[in-house]
């Protein structure tokens, strides 16, 4: 299971006129914050479809 991403820190959005996934690095964010982030990305690309 993944930890809960901090939506101060990431933005995701999906577009499905456009089928695709944006992400938004909101502020500064340490390491471990990166990665959850980068994780929860990578977790929501596969969950639409636009995980390559």
């Amino acid at each position: 299971m993944l930890a809960p991403v901090d939506q101060s820190v990431l933005d995701l959005q999906y577009r499905p006129d456009l089928n695709i996934l944006t992400a938004r690095w909101l502020q500064v964010a340490s390491l471990p914050e990166l990665q959850a982030a980068h994780q929860a990305l990578q977790a929501s690309g596969r969950d639409y479809g636009t995980y390559r």
